[in-house]
């Protein structure tokens, strides 16, 4: 909808703030005289710059395998522009092991994944804390909330023997959501 300005005849130029990143605009130009209201001027459509964009939403982590998870999210309420990719991060509590996949276009591909697999993941009772966020041309973009699993749903862990060789966790599926890890 229209939002007018009125401009001082001694301006012949404004700054328009308050707009929203990457979105299009256009600007109308009309004058007034003593004589009343002159024609309006229309110019070309412009879009604001890309700026970066508002952590990823809903992030989840779905356990497939014994070592293999999912991790998914939803898009950021604010993309800013044209997200280029997601950077996923997955760290293991104990050792501060950390496993990064960045996630963008596939080649012939339109659209934008937002689900990555990450395998050879040891189920331990310390846990793992994942975190996504997206990129633009302006930027990285504001880290997802943190979200913990693992420690949190101790029915599905299995405690591991002495050996080296870890026990396989039942193949049943299962979702973690956001918790705190537990304090000793």
């Amino acid at each position: 909808s229209p939002h007018p300005i009125t401009v001082p005849k001694s301006l012949n130029t404004l700054t328009i703030d308050g707009l929203e990143h990457f979105t299009a605009y256009t600007v109308t130009v009309v004058t007034y005289n003593e004589g009343g209201q002159g024609p309006a001027t229309a110019f070309d459509t412009v879009t604001t710059l890309e700026s970066v964009p508002s952590k990823p939403l809903g992030v989840m982590v779905t356990t497939i395998t014994a070592q293999d998870i999912v991790v998914s999210w939803s898009p950021p309420l604010h993309p800013n522009g044209l997200i280029l990719d997601y950077t996923v991060t997955l760290v293991a509590i104990a050792t501060g092991q950390e496993t990064m996949r960045v996630v963008g276009v596939a080649e012939g591909e339109q659209d934008l994944p937002s689900l990555v697999q990450f395998g050879g993941v040891r189920h331990t009772l310390e846990g793992y804390v994942v975190t996504v966020y997206g990129r633009t041309g302006a930027g990285m973009g504001e880290v997802s909330d943190p979200l913990y699993f693992g420690a949190a749903d101790t029915s599905t862990l299995t405690p591991q023997p002495p050996s080296s060789q870890p026990t396989p966790l039942p193949s049943s599926s299962s979702s973690s959501s956001s918790s705190p890890p537990p304090t000793p």
